[in-house]
Formats: C-alpha cells, structure tokens, sequence
C-alpha cells in the first residue's frame, strides 16, 4: 500500500473528463472525471469540482464524475467547505464522488433544515448525475482487501456526512443524491448522516434521496423534502440494513 497522500485546497476544477476505467485493484468500474486516486488519503477543502454554466467533471466509462478513491480500511476521503455542481457519471456510480473500500468523512456547515436551500452551505452538492447509483456520492464496502483471510475488523470502513446539502441530484438506479454499493457482505460498518439537507433528489429507481443496502445508517438532525423514487422509498430506501 501507499505511504503518500494527496491534498487539496481552495482549486477549482471544470470540464475534466475521463474516458476509460483505470481499473483500481478489484475495481473495473473506476474512474474520476478529476482526481483519481488509489490507496493514498486524499484531503480536499475550499474548492469547487464543475459549475452551473455546463462545466462539470465527468467519468464517461466509469464511476466519480470528480473524485474517485480505491482504497483499504486505512485510506481516508476527507471533504469539506467544497462544491460539487453538475458532475456526471455517464456510465456506472457516483456523479460526483465514488469510492471503494474507504473511509469518508465529508463536512460542512448547513443545519439540516430547510433554510439550508436559501441560505446555501459551504458543503453543496447540485445537479450531479448518475447512470447507476448515487446521483451524488456513492460508497462501497464490497470486496475489500482482507489480507489475513480471517475477516478481521481491520478491513471494515465507515462514511459519515455531516452539515452538507444534496439538492436536485439525479441517478438511474438508486439513490438520487447518495447511495452505497454492497450486494451482499459488506464491509462498510457505518453509514452516518447529521444535519444534513436532502432536497428535490430523484431516481428511476428506489430511495430518492438515499438509498443502502446491507449496511446499517444512522441518520439524525436532517432534513428531506421533494425528493422523488419510480419504485420505492420517495426519500429513503433500506434493504438488509437497520436504520
């Protein structure tokens, strides 16, 4: 594994695009539109990933239309007082950020209320797109590096959001703005939401807002309002998983 690290602040990156997968270890969908990274914590603050005007990033092949992390249960996605505005995923998961087997903590400072869509945050995410899941963010805990073979607890991640605002996200499949990936086993012990704002989110498919499957969410002081599902779950839909 990597020693090294990646960190960000105060950049502005528009119109980046990728093409074709990297393929990280055990991942073919991989991607970022702008930033890939492998193995490696990457810190990303006061910056902003795509604009309203038509300039997002986006993975044309590929998962994280900005950012993408594949990593193991020591690799840290650190986010905060970022915007991610019109980032798209053209072909798998995560409009504007996808990872794999890492932990994330993005923070920022909205109240998880509805003056949150007025007043705005430091933490935005608007008008991101995915084929698949997560119109927003997508992470996933599935086929994580278990070196030792014995299922020890070294290999398990968590996501916690806190203080950030999905509005009028989209993704095909699951979880108009946020969603994890994990068909079965997953090593993503935790997923935690906390004043946070969920607004005009959709999907064809099910949770408009948030969707997680076989990973346990904990989610607290937030705020949903005219998020949108074809299937199940207008703002949140859970399969295996206690909420």
């Amino acid at each position: 594994d990597s020693t090294g690290s990646l960190t960000i602040d105060n950049s502005v990156f528009e119109g980046n695009q990728t093409h074709i997968d990297f393929g990280g270890e055990g991942d073919d969908e991989a991607g970022g539109g702008a930033v890939s990274v492998v193995y490696q914590p990457l810190t990303v603050t006061n910056s902003n990933f795509g604009n309203t005007g038509g300039n997002g990033n986006g993975s044309t092949d590929g998962s994280g239309g900005a950012i993408y992390v594949d990593g193991t249960s020591g690799t840290l996605l650190t986010i905060s007082d970022t915007e991610f505005i019109d980032n798209t995923s053209g072909w798998w998961n995560g409009g504007a950020i996808a990872t794999r087997c890492a932990n994330v903590v993005i923070t920022g400072d909205a109240t998880g209320t509805a003056s949150d869509i007025e007043d705005g945050a430091s933490t935005y995410f608007y008008g991101n797109y995915a084929s698949r899941l997560g119109g927003a963010v997508m992470t996933s805990g599935e086929n994580c590096n278990d070196d030792g073979g014995d299922g020890s607890s070294d290999e398990y991640v968590t996501t916690t959001i806190t203080g950030a605002v999905f509005d009028n996200n989209y993704a095909d499949n699951r979880g108009g703005a946020v969603a994890n990936e994990n068909s079965g086993f997953s090593w993503l012990s935790s997923f935690n939401i906390n004043k946070s704002t969920f607004w005009g989110n959709s999907t064809n498919g099910n949770g408009g807002a948030f969707n997680t499957d076989n990973s346990d969410a904990t989610i607290s002081n937030s705020y949903f309002a005219w998020n949108d599902a074809d299937d199940n779950g207008g703002a949140i839909e859970s399969c295996g998983s206690n909420i």
